[in-house]
């Protein structure tokens, strides 16, 4: 199943959208003002740019190489059970850093973190 324009508003709740474990392949975008997104346990290859009000995303579960840029406001981050192995190189602030990537050495992801402050 594919998210777009067509479909994306049945998903939102307020300044959020949620569409975990729905069978998703792609997702067209993400409407500005969406503070958080829950898309894990789908069959994601790649996400759509993130708008720059996202404050917390939810990926984990999917099948992503790697993430598009992460707006500098992004506070939450769960990537774990996918298939990364890049890395945006933008710097971005994590307030509160949780990262979890089982494919990828933790340490090298979050020392790049916390080194592009």
């Amino acid at each position: 199943m594919r998210i777009d324009k067509s479909n994306m508003y049945k998903y939102i709740s307020g300044n959020s959208i949620n569409f975990n474990n729905c069978g998703v392949t792609s997702v067209e975008y993400f409407p500005e003002g969406i503070r958080t997104i829950h898309c894990g346990d789908n069959n994601l290859t790649e996400l759509p740019p993130l708008p720059k009000s996202v404050r917390t995303l939810n990926c984990e579960s999917n099948y992503l190489t790697t993430l598009p840029y992460l707006p500098i406001g992004l506070i939450e981050l769960y990537c774990s059970d996918n298939k990364l192995h890049s890395y945006p190189d933008e710097p971005f602030d994590l307030e509160w850093n949780k990262i979890h990537n089982k494919q990828a050495n933790r340490s090298i992801v979050i020392k790049k973190v916390l080194n592009s402050k």
